[in-house]
């Protein structure tokens, strides 16, 4: 197995119908690119994503590709599966009610949370 095949496996865990999907995606030519040259904190993000089973979304970059999970399928409706890896207008993510969850309890992401529109911000260390 290739080192990128593995590196597919350990983010796209587990078969999922939303595991499954992304893994046989080709996000080469989407705005996010080739798996190998994401961000390491959104392969975890995506990661934890499918691994929840609470309904999970991810807006990603200016873009705001959109990656969420099985359990978000549902608020999808009928966009699904044409939804995954779709460019998202700030309006269009405004119309969900959204909390955001960071890893950092200061005023200033608090602050940030709020700024960018989200209706709720918690805050949750991550342990290493």
């Amino acid at each position: 197995m290739t080192q990128e095949r593995s590196e597919v496996e350990q983010i796209f865990a587990g078969n999922s119908e939303m595991a499954t999907l992304m893994k046989a995606h080709d996000w080469s030519p989407t705005p996010l690119g080739s798996i190998s040259g994401w961000a390491s904190s959104l392969k975890t993000a995506v990661s934890i994503c499918l691994n929840s089973r609470f309904p999970m979304v991810i807006w990603w970059g200016k873009q705001l590709v959109m990656l969420y999970n099985d359990a978000w399928r549902p608020i999808q409706g009928t966009k699904h599966p044409k939804a995954l890896q779709q460019v998202q207008t700030l309006e269009q993510v405004r119309q969900i009610p959204a909390l955001v969850l960071t890893a950092y309890a200061g005023e200033v992401d608090r602050q940030q949370a709020i700024q960018a529109e989200f209706q709720t911000h918690l805050s949750k260390p991550i342990k290493p």
